[in-house]
């Protein structure tokens, strides 16, 4: 496997051109990292289209402003500009000007990534891009976008600015692709940023109650919101999935004892019967015996257990991390 890293904004223009028209002397490239090409992604794409990069390449990381993926649709317009893509990372900064709808840039570009595309993360710490646009136009009914082969998807993005103008076409968008293996929701808002959370507790209920179901989901990373709304559709929809999950990470949440032994029953709550769930992963206010205790009654088969916990010490914040393996990492 052969790796490149770009970061395109440390280059000055003439440099980079020479790089670029170097790119198909790597007829085994399958990994391209590029990073802020704002005014260089068309040539990119030129490059890659016109060589054996169309082939070869597996993984795409693009980070970067939104509108800049409006200079490549004329390599989206008919078909995919790559044949075997399966790995697609964004990392997105927002833009000048209006940003209703600078989201669209990308969906040509996702549109005919979609029969390929077997993992897609998009990051963006923006609190200006709204993104729900772009998942609105994925998700129109009669002409929804299928990702058939997508079995990870991971958002890592502000969900009250992100999902501003359709909040819930984030919900379309996974009932469409509800085949996923692996699922990441972490749409929290990094301090010193704190935001009224009801609405993503909302969107995570409403995901619930409209019986969006995951049949082969096996590891879910998600941050519930810090609402009572939020916490209850998450124990719900842990119940939904426990059948086939085998991996559990509650980000950015620290849970209260009750919480946390809530979290426990809910992974066992199915059928009665304990499940087989391997990994847990868990931010704790206070770790006890007892909650030892449950966990190993409840989890006979876990593997791995990894517990933090957080405490005050005087006028200082401290977090002691517990990681209990029956393998080596």
């Amino acid at each position: 496997m052969v790796t490149v890293n770009l970061v395109a904004s440390l280059i000055d223009s003439r440099a980079l051109g020479r790089l670029l028209d170097s790119l198909p002397l790597l007829p085994n490239l399958t990994c391209l990292y590029i990073y802020f090409p704002t005014f260089h992604l068309d040539r990119f794409f030129q490059i890659i289209t016109s060589s054996s990069l169309r082939r070869t390449l597996n993984e795409l990381l693009v980070a970067g402003g939104v509108d800049m993926f409006s200079s490549i649709q004329q390599y989206c317009a008919h078909e995919s500009p790559f044949d075997n893509l399966t790995k697609l990372t964004l990392e997105l900064c927002g833009v000048d000007g209006p940003q209703l709808e600078a989201s669209l840039a990308l969906e040509p570009f996702l549109q005919f990534l979609a029969p390929t595309l077997q993992s897609l993360k998009v990051t963006s710490m923006t609190f200006t891009l709204d993104l729900s646009p772009l998942f609105n136009a994925l998700s129109k009914p009669g002409s929804a976008v299928l990702f058939s082969n997508l079995m990870s998807l991971s958002l890592y993005l502000p969900f009250n600015t992100s999902f501003r103008a359709f909040p819930q076409s984030l919900r379309h968008f996974l009932r469409t692709n509800n085949h996923l293996q692996h699922l990441q929701l972490d749409m929290t808002i990094p301090l010193p940023y704190p935001v009224d959370e009801e609405p993503l507790g909302a969107w995570l209920a409403g995901l619930v109650n409209d019986d969006v179901y995951f049949p082969s989901l096996q590891t879910l990373d998600i941050y519930p919101s810090n609402t009572q709304t939020g916490l209850s559709a998450f124990l719900s929809f842990i119940k939904l999935t426990v059948p086939t999950l085998t991996s559990l990470t509650v980000s950015g949440l620290w849970l209260n004892p009750g919480m946390a032994n809530q979290v426990i029953n809910a992974l066992t709550e199915c059928e009665g019967q304990p499940k087989m769930l391997k990994s847990l992963t868990l931010k704790l206010i206070e770790l006890s015996v007892p909650f030892l205790e449950l966990v190993a009654r409840k989890l006979p088969h876990l593997k791995k257990l990894t517990l933090s916990q957080d405490q005050l010490v005087g006028s200082g914040q401290v977090c002691h991390s517990f990681n209990l393996s029956t393998q080596p990492n």
